[in-house]
């Protein structure tokens, strides 16, 4: 007897997400996807298109605060970061 599920798979892809001094930068991204920074209020701070692997984008985000990222435009591809010293 088959069992049937709702459960769809899907691709992931390694990606690297560092937060200092009001940087962020992502790295393994494709190139060209579009990155949303957002506060904890929901505000958006920064954007930026990936480009070559490696992205660095400027924000007001200061030690301790918890940026959220959004990867592209599918909503599984947000994660949250805490910016170190």
């Amino acid at each position: 007897m088959a069992v049937e599920t709702d459960v769809t798979q899907l691709q992931a892809k390694a990606v690297m997400i560092q937060g200092r001094n009001g940087i962020v930068k992502i790295e393994g991204a494709d190139t060209g996807t579009s990155i949303a920074v957002y506060n904890l209020s929901g505000q958006m701070v920064a954007t930026a298109s990936t480009n070559d692997g490696l992205t660095t984008i400027a924000t007001p985000l200061h030690r301790g605060d918890i940026a959220i990222i959004k990867i592209g435009d599918r909503a599984e591809g947000k994660d949250a970061v805490e910016l170190m010293p």
